[in-house]
């Protein structure tokens, strides 16, 4: 009997269970919705900073107004115009399941973010100063390395130890929040006159005029992501309504991704419907060097910016603090009531000259040292209705819009949305929805339906059209692609879920072949996914999954399949809880890769990609000694049945298995 025939009975026999009794984990699925599509390396820890911050500060879903709903992101501007319209017709909410009762609610959403409101009707809290409420403090120390030895310590390229160490100290209260981050990746030196990476800040909100105010270094997201969004982004998941931007404008930034914030200050002054809010920041970035004055020991011209963060290699460290990025500039919105308007227009001074690469596909790319850009975004919502959309342009020509509307009826909610973002649109900062990561050169029509055809079964889908009029990455020509999601869930007890994934995306590629005149052909991948949640008890929890993937381009094919099973299991006498996953896969190669959200230590997050054949354990350990002090410890290990080595360059391992260790310890008072 095959491997994928056992795994399959296997999984069958883990259902018949489930149908019985089960409960899924909505947090976990929140993230996977989110993370696992994402595959580039982006910042996720604000998401879940942002609901450990409610789970220490409740919202007050009787007081917030419909900006401090939005803002929080846990509500869409649907559901925060249906809590503010509810509670002017019927008066304060008691808990959290008169949430059914107000539209727009699934049972899904009010398990999700119970816990992160009170229902208090007494106000008088809300009411502080400064440092005159209780304060939380947090201490993290972190520690992770790969066991097996890489190419680049064997050979001396590396300029550091395999450790990544990392410590984060955060205070934070009602409306002031201050913090500290040290970090040093893998390979880098632990210490060369200052930390290799570290980050500060200090905010307070609320007082008088002053809505907020940031010193340091922080996170600045406007508008629909045009010309100005810092941090993460959702791409296209399963949440397949929620491409509308909801996020708080400016925040501390307490993560770790070197290129994803600001350095300076920013404050939002609240005159009445007004908010002005002006921003600074100025700091050393890495970039490829082009061109290099020696006598000046500066950089004179760069080819593009560096986005890693890895200052390990001669050349890594060569590219390091290159340039030098100093952005000045404000938004001015005006809101009353749903409807809001705001411009927003910055300048981004460059120390050294712009300059991308002689590619033909770079013609219409920015070249200089300054770039000015402008936005206008707008918000409205009405009963069943809300309209979203951001028209941006910077001073060389280029443009960029994206224009959505929701709609949301009693059992149905659907998203349409147009972009079109010009092939000479550049800014430093964009990051809006789109099918690549860069804002310009495509235009797309989306379409994203949410439904309930009972108590029990639920149904997402979108589909996405899109073109790109100027040549890109591995496509010699103007090119167009398409991409479907559909996915059933169903309730197979009054707490367990299972849900069918089906996904398919056609895109226009270069013909591979060594041929005079290149031609694009179609690019075909396809996706099925099986995935069930089990509680057998308040202390054993199961999770299963089976994914199956397609590829294929010209007379070229692959197929692949990934299976794994979770347990979790929490000790009754003893503070302990371990979570244990066990991983087959079976790919032919890169184009049937499988990607895969799993569970990691509290702030950092893993979405291994699977390709070729082998097995993965994983076993995670969370030790709570007390209220104040956590231990997180990690251990993981990737074995392979199709090759001798893993990875490749300065990171290849010699061995057909990598071995990954990661420790945390928190301390709370």
């Amino acid at each position: 009997m095959s491997l994928r025939i056992k795994a399959l009975i296997f999984i069958t026999l883990i259902v018949g269970v489930e149908l019985l009794r089960g409960q899924t984990s909505d947090e976990q699925q929140l993230f996977e919705n989110v993370i696992e599509q994402n595959e580039s390396s982006a910042d996720f820890n604000t998401l879940l900073e942002d609901i450990e911050y409610y789970r220490l500060h409740p919202i007050p879903i009787n007081k917030a107004d419909y900006s401090m709903l939005v803002e929080s992101g846990l509500f869409n501007s649907y559901q925060a115009f249906q809590i503010v319209a509810y509670r002017e017709k019927f008066g304060f909410l008691r808990s959290p399941y008169e949430l059914a009762y107000i539209n727009g609610f699934s049972e899904e959403d009010i398990i999700r973010i119970a816990d992160l409101l009170t229902f208090s009707t007494d106000f008088s809290e809300l009411y502080y100063k400064p440092f005159k409420q209780k304060t939380s403090h947090e201490l993290f120390l972190r520690y992770g390395s790969v066991l097996e030895e890489k190419r680049g310590f064997k050979e001396g390229m590396y300029s550091g130890d395999a450790g990544n160490y990392y410590l984060r100290y955060k205070l934070t209260s009602r409306n002031v929040s201050a913090g500290i981050t040290l970090d040093k990746d893998p390979g880098e030196s632990f210490w060369d006159s200052r930390p290799d990476f570290y980050s500060a800040h200090i905010s307070v909100k609320d007082i008088s005029i002053l809505k907020s105010i940031v010193v340091g270094d922080y996170t600045l997201k406007v508008g629909q992501g045009l010309a100005l969004w810092t941090g993460f982004r959702n791409s296209k998941s399963s949440l397949t309504t929620s491409i509308d931007r909801q996020a708080e404008l400016s925040r501390g930034y307490t993560s770790v991704n070197e290129n994803q914030f600001f350095r300076g200050g920013v404050t939002s002054i609240e005159l009445k419907n007004l908010t002005v809010t002006p921003f600074y920041s100025s700091q050393q970035v890495d970039a490829n060097i082009t061109n290099y004055d020696s006598l000046g020991n500066k950089a004179l011209g760069v080819s593009s910016l560096q986005e890693s963060g890895l200052h390990r290699t001669e050349g890594e460290l060569w590219d390091k603090d290159a340039l030098r990025q100093s952005v000045f500039g404000a938004d001015i919105s005006y809101q009353k009531r749903y409807f809001k308007i705001g411009l927003t227009g910055f300048r981004t001074i460059l120390s050294s000259h712009f300059e991308p690469t002689s590619d033909f596909r770079n013609l219409h790319n920015f070249r200089g040292s300054q770039l000015d850009n402008f936005s206008l975004h707008f918000k409205h919502i009405h009963r069943f209705y809300n309209v979203f959309g951001e028209y941006a342009i910077n001073h060389l020509g280029g443009y960029a819009l994206i224009q959505g509307v929701n709609f949301s009826l009693e059992n149905i909610r659907l998203t349409f949305s147009y972009r079109k973002y010009s092939k000479d649109y550049f800014s430093f900062f964009s990051n809006a929805f789109s099918e690549q990561s860069d804002v310009n050169n495509e235009t797309g029509f989306y379409i994203g339906l949410e439904g309930n055809v009972n108590s029990k079964i639920s149904y997402v889908a979108y589909t996405d059209f899109y073109t790109h009029p100027w040549l890109k990455f591995n496509a010699s020509f103007p090119s167009s692609g398409t991409d479907y999601l559909f996915q059933l869930n169903y309730k197979t007890s009054k707490t367990g879920q299972f849900y069918l994934r089906l996904r398919h995306e056609i895109k226009q590629v270069n013909h591979e072949k060594d041929l005079e005149l290149p031609f694009l052909i179609d690019q075909k991948r396809s996706s099925v996914r099986l995935n069930w949640a089990i509680d057998l008890s308040p202390n054993v929890s199961l999770q299963s999954r089976y994914e199956q993937s397609l590829f294929s381009i010209d007379d070229q094919s692959e197929q692949g399949y990934l299976l794994f099973q979770d347990i979790k299991y929490k000790l009754n006498k003893t503070p302990a809880t371990f979570i244990l996953r066990t991983v087959i896969f079976d790919t032919d190669g890169f184009g049937s890769r499988i990607y895969a959200y799993e569970n990691d230590i509290l702030y950092y997050f893993s979405v291994p990609s699977f390709q070729g054949s082998g097995l993965r354990y994983v076993l995670n350990v969370h030790y709570e000694v007390s209220s104040q002090i956590d231990f997180w410890v990690k251990l993981s290990q990737t074995r392979y049945a199709d090759r001798n080595s893993v990875g490749t360059g300065w990171e290849e391992i010699d061995k057909n298995h990598r071995t990954e260790i990661r420790a945390q310890m928190r301390l709370k008072f």
